[in-house]
């Protein structure tokens, strides 16, 4: 009777036993699902909390404005997107940065285009009208010379911290400031489109009196975008890298 007794009370014992070390291991189990749980959560929100960060921060990067580059100036940039190289779009002798927006029929406009898939800027070189509105760079005693908008560029792009080497895009006087600018500084260039650029041959190219005409055109040109030729007095050479 108290063998019986004592069997039944040991059996008893090791189905406590058994239901308690079963009772530990889900209670250990909920814990690391609940530890791995938290885990989760929090890198969730750590992800969508630095997601918002860079779309903040890529958002404030696309605006444009005014760049300090040093000597009292400022030039108004513009760029957007993200990627390398960055291309830089540099217009012709009276065209802003915002001509890189304006789209036609058959093609779409450049800038928002290429900012798809890289680093895009444009700028304002001074002299340049925005529409019927003056320049919105600092102005500058006309005419300049390619030399001069080099300077510019090189100095803009170091002050508003856009890293090279850049993909440089020159529309007409513009193929010849990129082109320079190439010369002047290759390490920082990784490549050239040239769009209807002109020629640093079209002076030897032109009779005396097509280049007088030419140099006609400059003049007004200067005279319609607000800015001063006085002061400065260029040799033929000159005149034409003025262009």
């Amino acid at each position: 009777m108290n063998s019986g007794a004592s069997r039944s009370i040991d059996q008893s014992r090791s189905k406590s036993t058994g239901l308690g070390n079963n009772s530990r291991v889900y209670l250990a189990i909920k814990t690391a699902i609940s530890f791995r749980a938290c885990v989760l959560f929090l890198v969730v929100t750590l992800i969508n909390f630095f997601q918002v960060v860079v779309a903040a921060a890529a958002e404030g990067s696309n605006s444009g404005g005014l760049v300090d580059i040093g000597g009292g100036r400022k030039i108004y940039l513009k760029c957007q997107g993200t990627g390398s190289p960055a291309v830089v779009l540099v217009g012709g002798r009276m065209a802003s940065a915002d001509d890189w927006s304006v789209a036609d029929k058959s093609a779409p406009a450049v800038f928002p285009q290429v900012a798809k898939f890289t680093r895009v800027c444009a700028y304002d070189r001074p002299g340049t009208p925005v529409g019927e509105k003056p320049s919105r760079s600092d102005p500058v005693p006309q005419p300049t010379t390619a030399k001069d908008a080099v300077a510019d560029l090189h100095a803009l792009l170091s002050a508003a911290g856009e890293t090279g080497p850049y993909v440089l895009v020159g529309h007409s006087y513009g193929g010849l400031v990129v082109k320079l600018y190439a010369r002047t500084y290759p390490k920082d260039v990784a490549g050239l489109v040239l769009v209807d650029a002109l020629s640093e041959g079209l002076q030897d190219a032109l009779t005396p009196e097509q280049w007088t005409i030419q140099r006609m055109f400059c003049t007004l040109a200067n005279s319609q975008s607000g800015q001063s030729t006085t002061g400065r007095r260029l040799s033929e050479r000159q005149w034409f890298l003025s262009l």
